[in-house]
């Protein structure tokens, strides 16, 4: 069941077992595997089903390190995320999503980042983006570029 939370009284209280934050590939992803569990699920996401302007607006912002893409364009909010500006065929009509992986580094502590690391690793990683891959029907998991 889909609800826009802008349809709901004020002060009502969605009650879950588990708020996934965000409805891009991997709160899609973790969605569906406990989808049919005895787990209350809640998929929050800052958009609806379609992209909107006011919405997008939240994205809006200056990126004063590295050089990137423009943030308003390079990330998406609404249902599916970022992987809505990654379109692929997968068959038919249907689109899917194009996925990259986290590469080692992205987990790892560095000195000169405050804050940086996590306490796994990217191999810890592998199974569940190979599930990912599975799901979102984005072909074997395979991150060599020469196989793309």
């Amino acid at each position: 069941m889909m609800i826009d939370a802008r349809s709901l009284p004020d002060g009502k209280t969605v009650d879950a077992d588990i708020c996934i934050v965000g409805a891009g590939v991997a709160g899609i992803t973790l969605a569906r595997e406990l989808a049919g569990s005895d787990m209350r699920v809640c998929l929050l996401e800052s958009g609806g089903v379609e992209p909107d302007r006011v919405t997008q607006s939240l994205a809006w912002g200056e990126n004063i390190g590295i050089p990137y893409y423009s943030l308003d364009v390079s990330q998406a909010r609404f249902l599916g995320g970022t992987s809505n500006c990654w379109h692929v065929g997968i068959g038919g009509p249907q689109l899917g999503a194009r996925l990259h992986a986290l590469d080692a580094i992205d987990l790892e502590e560095r000195e000169w980042v405050p804050y940086s690391g996590w306490p796994f690793t990217r191999d810890q990683l592998d199974p569940f983006y190979e599930r990912a891959h599975a799901i979102c029907r984005t072909g074997p998991f395979d991150e060599d570029a020469g196989s793309w």
